[in-house]
């Protein structure tokens, strides 16, 4: 079956426009401020992006239509239990701040007080909130503080290919508050000066647009970022779960064939499931090695060479 182009390019430059659209209406020119995203991420990057912004790729425009998505649902959440709420509720910082614009994503009230609930979607939901969205949601807090009673915000984070949901409770902390203004000053006067900041190894790094010429990834890491450091234990938990599992089934898998062969059992039914057993023909092989040494030629005609891989070992 033909695969109709035209109308993905259709789909594609429809959806740029949508969000190039929703973007200038909804924030704005967000090279003229610096907002509570700009904080949590690494400084070169923020720098760059409104400096020196790079048109993103159809596939980084799906990503953030799945940010979208999620607000989506936790409003449908919100709609559904009757909670009092406003969207995308734009705060301003006063005095020497003036230059910080933060656009939460909801601010729901609850009598006395009012909380800040700030929409993440993610592949793989960490075990704890990054500090990245901490900062973020910190700096939301406190400059809605001024305004009315905040005491926590809630990070929602959804998993949309799974249907998995988390909530990260955020309780304010005035110093974490001034962690984020100072991250926010520093960026702002290194636009003001056009001096480029110094970059962060964070776990965005393999995803951002100006990696290619970054001095601090050139240098290499020493070690991980914070936000990986729990990917990386997750990661070789994981690791040896599955090889405990795969010996146990390949035990398992022995025996029932084993059965199986010596009974001449085609096929049996175990409750729901349907067992069935086919002796298959070996396969062929070359030996290359053997190919190369006796028909140096024809190995060099016939060789394929693979693209180069990663490989991951953990220890």
């Amino acid at each position: 079956m033909a695969t109709n182009s035209k109308f993905l390019n259709f789909l594609e430059s429809g959806i740029k426009a949508f969000s190039k659209n929703n973007t200038e209406a909804t924030l704005g020119d967000r090279s003229t401020y610096v907002g509570s995203s700009d904080i949590g991420q690494c400084p070169r990057k923020a720098f760059l992006a409104k400096t020196q912004p790079v048109e993103a790729s159809f596939q980084q425009e799906l990503v953030f239509l799945r940010g979208h998505m999620a607000e989506s649902i936790i409003r449908c959440g919100l709609q559904g239990g009757r909670l009092p709420f406003e969207e995308q509720v734009e705060v301003a910082g006063e005095g020497d701040y003036a230059f910080i614009k933060t656009h939460i994503d909801f601010v729901v009230s609850m009598g006395a007080e009012s909380i800040v609930v700030e929409c993440k979607s993610t592949n793989a939901i960490p075990e704890t909130p990054y500090l990245s969205w901490i900062l973020q949601v910190q700096l939301q807090m406190g400059l809605l503080r001024k305004k009315q009673k905040v005491d926590r915000g809630i990070i929602a984070v959804i998993n949309l290919n799974s249907g998995a949901m988390e909530a990260f409770d955020i309780p304010y902390s005035e110093e974490m508050f001034q962690m984020a203004l100072d991250r926010a000053k520093n960026l702002w006067d290194s636009l003001q000066s056009k001096q480029e900041p110094q970059g962060e190894v964070g776990n965005l790094c393999s995803f951002c647009s100006y990696k290619g010429n970054c001095p601090v990834l050139h240098k290499g890491a020493d070690s991980l970022p914070l936000e990986l450091e729990q990917d990386a234990l997750r990661y070789a938990e994981l690791q040896k779960a599955s090889k405990e599992a795969q010996k146990e089934a390949d035990g398992l898998k022995s025996k029932l064939m084993d059965f199986m062969s010596a009974t001449n059992t085609k096929k049996v039914q175990v409750q729901d499931l349907s067992l069935s057993y086919t002796l298959m023909k070996g396969r062929v092989g070359v030996d290359s090695k053997a190919l190369a040494e006796q028909h140096p030629d024809i190995f060099e005609a016939l060789k394929t060479v693979g693209k180069d891989y990663g490989m991951l070992r953990i220890s």
